[in-house]
């Protein structure tokens, strides 16, 4: 794993390896939506700077608007107790 991205592994997951991501806008911080990010979708996140969740119902990887064109574009990430560095 990339030096960069260990803080990912010291998150706090749950027993399905998933921890809850509130999606807002960054503009005014109206909230988007809530989904599911387990380690891999928050390096694919980060990496290609566009959202990525885990699609508990599919059991799969999810790229936000790849069907709808409504793709969230990440403009920053935190956890609750510190920034992550933008993307």
């Amino acid at each position: 794993m990339n030096q960069n991205l260990l803080w990912v592994e010291k998150l706090k997951f749950n027993n399905q390896d998933l921890i809850p991501a509130i999606a807002q806008d960054y503009r005014d911080g109206t909230v988007l939506m809530m989904a599911w990010m387990n380690s891999e979708s928050i390096q694919k996140t980060l990496s290609t700077g566009e959202a990525h969740y885990w699609s508990r119902s599919r059991s799969q990887l999810w790229h936000k608007g790849a069907t709808s064109g409504h793709i969230q574009k990440v403009k920053e990430l935190f956890t609750t107790v510190t920034e992550i560095p933008s993307c």
